[in-house]
């Protein structure tokens, strides 16, 4: 199964469509899969583009997905590219660990 989603954008209806932060999107992800599958979670890949990956990525850091197998991006770009260049490789290197710091 294929889930596409459009995190807030487009003909998404939230209590507070204005945000727009990392954190409500990283939460949203979270939200979306324990609404689909509660507690029983099948294994789950993130994808996301530019914006969308950079959210993803820090998603897969913070564990919102508990059954979170697999992470991938494309152009990532988020404030100082070449930080978040490394910072995606520390966390695709340390193997989705939870302890991942996020910045």
């Amino acid at each position: 199964m294929v889930l596409h989603f459009d995190l807030r954008i487009g003909h998404t209806m939230t209590e507070d469509d204005d945000d727009l932060s990392a954190e409500t999107l990283i939460s949203d992800i979270g939200a979306v899969a324990m609404a689909l599958y509660g507690e029983k979670t099948p294994p789950i890949v993130l994808m996301g583009h530019s914006m969308g990956g950079a959210i993803a990525v820090r998603a897969a850091a913070k564990g919102v997905v508990p059954a979170l197998v697999g992470l991938a991006v494309i152009d990532v770009v988020e404030g100082e590219s070449w930080k978040l260049g490394m910072r995606l490789t520390a966390t695709l290197s340390a193997g989705f660990r939870r302890k991942i710091e996020i910045w």
